[in-house]
């Protein structure tokens, strides 16, 4: 058995939770009895492969150059850092699979765990996040954006920092 990526695993639960029970039973059925063959299990990595890298290059590299050099934190909350994980898996299965039924519920719990995330690390720090006046171009700019973007350029900001994303 193979080790998930984290938001491969967060993929994989929002998959599991909302498909039929039916299915569910289907593919336990053909798992347990041998008739599924299993494929070599490639995790979604936020790199110059991955198919949003290019675009976020152009958008968000000056920007998280100027948080770099601010200072800004990579990991801001833990629920942001699990979002920021999910994104790479869900923008991968979106580019494969974008017709798909369950990929708007999957989009809606990403946002709803991205924007928890954002509120978090104001809550941490006893501030609202409307009241929040930043004092630099970066961390303005992360203020500014909102829903996947927010999380995209965090996860660039975190790629660009550490080289993981």
């Amino acid at each position: 058995m193979w080790n998930l990526s984290r938001g491969d695993a967060c993929s994989f639960l929002c998959i599991y939770r909302n498909i039929a029970y039916e299915t569910v039973l289907k593919l336990l059925r053909a798992a347990l009895g041998g008739e599924y063959e299993q494929s070599e299990y490639i995790p979604c990595i936020y790199d110059a492969g991955h198919p949003s890298f290019a675009a976020n290059e152009a958008k968000w590299d000056r920007y998280c150059t100027m948080l770099a050099l601010e200072g800004f934190p990579v990991h801001l909350s833990y629920a942001l850092t699990r979002a920021v994980d999910w994104l790479s898996s869900y923008e991968t299965l979106n580019d494969r699979f974008s017709d798909h039924p369950l990929l708007p519920k999957m989009r809606q719990s990403l946002l709803r765990l991205g924007n928890r995330g954002h509120h978090d690390l104001f809550e941490a720090f006893g501030h609202r996040p409307g009241k929040m006046a930043p004092r630099t171009a970066g961390a303005r700019k992360y203020m500014c954006v909102k829903g996947l973007d927010r999380v995209a350029m965090m996860r660039h900001h975190a790629y660009r920092s550490t080289g993981t994303g």
